[in-house]
């Protein structure tokens, strides 16, 4: 049991708390309860009257010695009592304290000046106050003499240390200039198809790039100390995640819960659902330049596609930036969700279109209803009962000649982005103006809802529009043009000085007549087909299904010349985005 500043021996508790019980009341008439031994002096004082008695008297009883149940010994009894006195503390330890298990750093108070040695028990104080242990970089911490004893230890520290007052360590050996590297981390049991970390890794692997790992039974513990790797340039983590949470095998890691020293990976992708709607900027360690996620759901067979689209910028020397932006900005379903924080000088920053996001429909009154077979996956009471089919088209589109999906931006960049870009109106004025000097827009195209493009300093700032997206989409036979994964779309990126990038997948299309359609199945009965796919795909707690429009299926820069448009379902979701199915067998349009 501890009392103040040390320990209080047991045997004192009893002697304490049974006083006379032991052997013996202690003296009376002492003020103090003879604590402080002056009863012992009264007693051996005799008066000064008293008279000697004879030589052959008897020796009268020893009322000199103090009663048995009084501790005596070194510091009269203050050693046994574990008290802290001058004494017991004094230079000579004459209790014997030291080495006894017990640290007695109350003698600190006791005699400043100095008291035994008691390093045995107490230990060395917190190197520089505990900085080392924080990786807090300060003039300690930086220190010439290295107290941390951090070079060598794998982390380059000499940049932050170098904003620090004081000659700093020599920590050369860490930050030798190495080779770009990656790692690669996922969760083997979550039940998603993890191959886009396979991809992610071809990918960076032809640009030069070195494996360090890859953990497929990612734990908490294992992702905190990916992140702080100062070694590793790239982390890819694909799974499930939350606000803020990436979920890992034995639970989750929070954005607060990152190590102390910060994230020191130089660029963290983290393809989860929901992560960076919460802000990252906090968790930047002092190597750290950008991470990137999601603000909202994300769908599994996206993740490939992805990669493979972020892969083209970064062969040209783009910034991880920009090559998340481009990587997303083809996809209907996250072009509106993307984000980034970025190291701009001493400060973080956050690009994203989070603003961007559909609003949902007016769903207070809706009955929602499990589509049978599945447990995430809802729909209204209507659209389970909706008996339309597609039918025949008296024509059919097809790709005449195939495409690639193609991009430009300005050597500035994100740089290039800033306040004062203008209204929606303004924007799109100015994405047509750009478009007539590079060809005009293209047949088919429609005006799609633009994006805007955000840019805040911190989780209180609402942020400031410094971009939008101009988009266009596609009509072929009376129909839209929609798919899962790269949309048949033109997007230009507008900032203040006027269109900054470019993102287009437009293959040319021919309308042929329409051919004998197969059977198409009911709305209902397409919706009860795709669900458990939706199910298994979607990133997110649930799929909320609210509507259905006919359109012409494509998948994208999977199409080849001569592939035919299929007739699909587009079911409407909640978040206002779309999902594509064959109207035929309810397949999802991959």
């Amino acid at each position: 049991m501890r009392g103040l500043g040390g320990v209080v021996r047991p045997s004192f508790l009893v002697f304490l708390l049974l006083g006379a019980a032991c052997g013996g009341p202690l003296p009376v008439g002492d003020p103090d309860g003879g604590r402080d031994g002056s009863w012992v002096e009264d007693a051996t004082s005799p008066p000064d009257d008293a008279v000697a008695p004879p030589d052959d008297a008897v020796a009268p009883p020893d009322d000199t010695a103090p009663p048995a149940d009084v501790p005596v010994g070194p510091c009269g009894g203050e050693c046994d009592a574990h008290r802290y006195t001058t004494c017991t503390c004094g230079a000579a330890d004459p209790c014997g304290w030291a080495g006894n298990g017990l640290c007695d750093g109350a003698c600190d108070s006791v005699l400043p000046s100095g008291h035994f040695d008691d390093a045995a028990d107490c230990g060395p104080p917190p190197v520089c106050g505990g900085d080392c242990d924080a990786h807090r970089y300060t003039a300690c911490s930086c220190g010439a003499d290295d107290p941390c004893r951090w070079s060598g230890n794998g982390t380059c520290d000499a940049a932050a240390c170098a904003g620090v007052a004081g000659a700093d360590f020599d920590d050369s050996a860490d930050c030798v200039p190495a080779g770009r590297t990656f790692g690669l981390t996922s969760v083997r049991t979550d039940g998603l198809d993890a191959s886009d970390a396979d991809d992610f890794a071809s990918g960076v692997t032809g640009l030069g790039y070195t494996q360090l790992f890859a953990d497929n039974s990612a734990s908490t513990s294992d992702l905190r100390t990916y992140l702080g790797r100062s070694d590793l340039t790239v982390l890819y983590h694909t799974g499930h995640g939350d606000a803020g949470i990436v979920l890992t095998t034995d639970g989750y890691l929070t954005v607060s819960a990152v190590s102390p020293g910060g994230i020191r990976a130089q660029h963290v992708i983290f393809a989860t659902c929901l992560t960076l709607r919460e802000s990252w900027a906090g968790a930047f360690g002092s190597t750290a330049q950008t991470v990137m996620g999601y603000t909202n759901y994300s769908y599994d067979y996206l993740d490939n596609d992805v990669v493979d689209a972020m892969i083209s910028p970064l062969r040209a020397g783009r910034s991880w930036i920009y090559a998340w932006y481009q990587a997303n900005v083809p996809f209907d379903m996250v072009a509106d969700r993307w984000a980034g924080y970025v190291r701009e000088g001493s400060t973080i920053v956050e690009y994203s279109a989070r603003t961007g996001r559909r609003p949902s429909a007016d769903l207070a009154d809706v009955a929602w209803v499990a589509v049978p077979g599945t447990a995430r996956v809802l729909a209204t009471a209507e659209l389970l009962v909706d008996v339309r089919t597609f039918g025949r088209s008296a024509v059919a589109p097809r790709v005449a000649e195939a495409a690639e999906p193609a991009w430009w931006v300005a050597p500035e960049e994100f740089g290039a982005l800033g306040p004062g870009v203008g209204d929606e109106e303004a924007a799109a004025a100015a994405a047509r103006e750009w478009l007539a000097a590079h060809g005009g827009v293209p047949e088919g195209a429609v005006p799609a809802a633009p994006l805007a493009v955000v840019r805040r300093g911190d989780a209180a700032d609402p942020g400031t529009v410094v971009g939008r997206v101009v988009r266009w989409a596609r009509i072929a036979a009376g129909l839209p043009v929609q798919g899962n994964l790269v949309a048949h779309h033109v997007a230009l990126l507008v900032g203040p000085g006027g269109v900054v990038a470019e993102s287009r997948y437009w293959p040319e299309l021919a309308v042929e007549g329409g051919e004998e359609a197969a059977s198409s199945l009911t709305v209902a009965e397409a919706v009860r087909a795709a669900a458990p796919a939706l199910e298994r795909t979607a990133k997110g707690r649930e799929v909320r299904l609210i509507g259905a429009a006919p359109v012409w299926g494509a998948r994208g820069a999977r199409d080849r010349a001569g592939d035919p448009l299929v007739p699909a379902w587009a079911l409407r979701t909640a978040e206002g985005f779309s999902l594509v199915v064959e109207a035929a067998t309810g397949a999802l349009l991959l």
